[in-house]
């Protein structure tokens, strides 16, 4: 009877030892994390970018608007408009516009750094933290984009070997 050494065996093939078995677990040494993190980078980088993106999108919006809203005087209300048509208008200008403009700055820029935290894998925690934050983005409609986004790059956040690229990397 041979034994599991490939060589003794005369049916074994030497194309298929176990050096070259692709569904083997990668190896826990520094290689081994550098080769999980490559094969685990291009399942990342789309959804990093795609966060990225839609925080750059709020950041440009919510930047105009709180410039718009502390350079516009109010303006004229037409008498003939919906209630909520003059609302919208009241509420665009003045200090509380801007205030409220700011903090989605603020949150668009927690997106991006969070982006960018999952393009470098840096932080997977954070990366989730601005998932959901892109998702509960409602400033200039920014939540049209960072729903679908959010919930992609959440996806790809909670996969087994992505989190373990995470870990390997820390």
């Amino acid at each position: 009877m041979a034994s599991g050494n490939p060589e003794s065996n005369p049916f074994a093939d030497p194309r298929f030892s176990s050096a070259a078995n692709p569904y083997q677990t990668p190896a826990f040494g520094p290689s081994g994390r550098q080769q999980l993190v490559a094969m685990v980078a291009t399942k990342v980088r789309a959804p990093a970018i795609a966060l990225i993106a839609v925080s750059l999108l709020g950041l440009a919006a919510s930047s105009f608007n709180a410039i718009y809203a502390v350079t516009v005087q109010p303006p004229q209300l037409d008498p003939n408009a919906p209630e909520f048509v003059k609302a919208m208008q009241q509420g665009s200008v003045g200090t509380v516009a801007a205030v409220v403009q700011g903090l989605m700055i603020l949150l668009n820029l927690v997106i991006l750094v969070g982006g960018i935290q999952i393009f470098r894998f840096q932080s997977r925690v954070f990366g989730i933290v601005a998932s959901i934050l892109a998702m509960l983005n409602i400033g200039t409609f920014c939540c049209l984009l960072g729903l679908p986004v959010g919930v992609w790059s959440l996806v790809i956040l909670f996969q087994g070997d992505v989190a373990r690229a995470f870990d390997a990397v820390d």
